[in-house]
C-alpha cells in the first residue's frame, strides 16, 4: 500500500472533518441558545471554518504518519508513536489557526502575539486537545481504509494464488491423462500389429494426429465443442482400424452449441471407456452416441453405449480416464457441474456430464 495519499481519499477524510466541525459547531449554537447571550450558528461558524478548513493540509501528514508507522494489528509501541505524533500536529494545528486568525486576517495584528500566547496558555491547551481528537478521528477512519484496502489485497492474492494452484493440479491431471491415453492406444496397436501390420501403421499415423493436436492444446484448459468433436471422431477413427464394425458410432449435435467452449480432453476419455469396457468385451457390435445440447446455461454432455450380453458388473466400471476427468472437472468447476452414470444390465451404459456455460464456475 502507498504511503502517499489519493486525491479521493483525501478529499473523503476533509469532508468528514467538515462534517464533524458543522456538528461541533450545531452542538455550541444549541448550547448558547440556551445563555443569556445566544450566539448564531453562522457567526460560530465563521469564527471556526479556519480551524476546520486547515485540517485539508495536514491530512496528507496524518495519513503517511499512519500509514508509515502502523500495521494491520497496532501495538502498543506504535500507539505510542501515533500518540506523541498527534499531540505535536494538535500543537502545530492551533498555533497555524491562532497566526491566520490573529496576524493574517486580523486588521489589528497583535504586536505581541508569543507573550499573548503564553498567558492563555491554558485556553491554548484547551484548544489543542479538540484538535487532538479531531487528528484521532482522522487517524481512525485512516486505519479502518488502511485495514479494508490490505484485506482486499490480500484476497486478491490469495485468488490469485489459488487459481495458479488450480491450474498447476490441472496441468498435472493433463500430464497424467497423457501416459494413460498413450499407453491405451499402443496397446491397441500392439494387439493388431501381429494381425495387420499395414492396419497397424496407420493407427500410428493417427496416434501421431491425436498426439500433435494434444501437444497444441497443451497451454489450454478449454476448447470449442467443435474442436473437441474433431478430436473424438479421430480417436474412434484410430480404434475403428482395430476393432472395424464392432463399434457403431453416431453423433447428436446440436448446431448451437458447437461454438460453446468446454474443457478440453471431455470426450475421448468417455469414448476410452466404452472401448475398454465393452468393445473390448465382446465380438458383438457396439452402439454408441456421443450427443451435446446446450439449453438454460448449461452444457449438456451424454455418451451412451450398448452393453455385450453376460458382462460382468465389474467389468462395466468406471475407468482410470474417466476418474481422471472428475477430477479436472472438480478443479475447474468447484462442484458446480453433474458427472452421472447409469447401467442397465445387458442393455446399454450411459454417462452424462453437466458443466456451466461461457466458463462460468
Amino acid at each position: 500500500m502507498k504511503n502517499k495519499i489519493s486525491i479521493k481519499i483525501w478529499l473523503i477524510l476533509f469532508s468528514i472533518i467538515i462534517l464533524q466541525g458543522l456538528l461541533s459547531t450545531f452542538s455550541s449554537y444549541v448550547y448558547f441558545l440556551n445563555t443569556e447571550n445566544p450566539v448564531g450558528y453562522f457567526q460560530l461558524l465563521s469564527q471556526r471554518i479556519i480551524s476546520y478548513s486547515f485540517w485539508f493540509v495536514l491530512i496528507p501528514l496524518v495519513y503517511f504518519i499512519v500509514i508509515s508507522t502502523v500495521n494491520e494489528r497496532i501495538k502498543f509501541g506504535q500507539v505510542l508513536i501515533l500518540i506523541f505524533a498527534g499531540i505535536g500536529i494538535a500543537i502545530l494545528h492551533r498555533l497555524s489557526v491562532i497566526l491566520i486568525n490573529d496576524q493574517i486576517l486580523s486588521a489589528n495584528p497583535t504586536q505581541a502575539f508569543i507573550s499573548e500566547l503564553l498567558e492563555q496558555k491554558y485556553y491554548f491547551i484547551s484548544l489543542s486537545y479538540d484538535s487532538f481528537f479531531t487528528y484521532v478521528l482522522l487517524v481512525i477512519f485512516i486505519q479502518i481504509y488502511r485495514i479494508s484496502i490490505l484485506r482486499r489485497e490480500a484476497k486478491v492474492k490469495e485468488e490469485s494464488f489459488r487459481k495458479k494452484l488450480v491450474q498447476a493440479e490441472l496441468t498435472n491431471l493433463k500430464m497424467k491423462f497423457q501416459p494413460h491415453f498413450i499407453f491405451n492406444s499402443l496397446n491397441s496397436i500392439s494387439a493388431t500389429a501381429y494381425k495387420n501390420p499395414e492396419i497397424a501403421d496407420s493407427m500410428i499415423s493417427k496416434l501421431s494426429e491425436l498426439l500433435r493436436h494434444s501437444i497444441n492444446s497443451a497451454e489450454n484448459n478449454f476448447t470449442k465443442v467443435e474442436e473437441e468433436l474433431l478430436l473424438a471422431r479421430k480417436y474412434v477413427d484410430l480404434q475403428k482400424m482395430r476393432f472395424g464394425n464392432r463399434i457403431d458410432y453416431a453423433e447428436q449435435v446440436d448446431p448451437n452449441s458447437l461454438k460453446e467452449k468446454m474443457p478440453l480432453f471431455v470426450f475421448q476419455p468417455l469414448l476410452e471407456n466404452c472401448i475398454k469396457h465393452a468393445v473390448e468385451l465382446t465380438d458383438e457390435s457396439i452402439k454408441i452416441i456421443l450427443s451435446v445440447k446446450s439449453n438454460d446455461g448449461k452444457l449438456g454432455i451424454e455418451i451412451v453405449n450398448t452393453s455385450p450380453k453376460g458382462i460382468k458388473e465389474s467389468d462395466n466400471s468406471l475407468g482410470e480416464g474417466i476418474q481422471n476427468l472428475r477430477d479436472r472437472l472438480d478443479y475447474i468447476y468447484t462442484g458446480k457441474y453433474k458427472l452421472e452414470t447409469n447401467k442397465i444390465p445387458d442393455q446399454k451404459y450411459s454417462v452424462t456430464i453437466s458443466i456451466p456455460l461461457n466458463n462460468d464456475k
